[in-house]
């Protein structure tokens, strides 16, 4: 991608981090909606922190 497209779509490299972190944070959300949840709040929270790391860890650059 060269400079001048970058700055036509997002306006700046800030732009582009924040939609990047924007559409990051989508695909987390939309996973944490797709999810199983339990009804033991402490397994629940062993799931919530489960699913956060394997996103992380799928998206390390992130």
């Amino acid at each position: 991608m060269t400079a001048p497209t970058l700055y036509h779509h997002f306006g700046s490299a800030d732009g582009l981090l924040s939609a990047a972190i924007k559409e990051a944070f989508a695909q987390f959300l939309e996973s944490k909606r797709t999810a199983t949840q339990s009804f033991d709040p402490v397994m629940a929270l062993r799931e919530g922190w489960d699913d956060y790391v394997r996103f992380a860890a799928a998206r390390p650059r992130l």
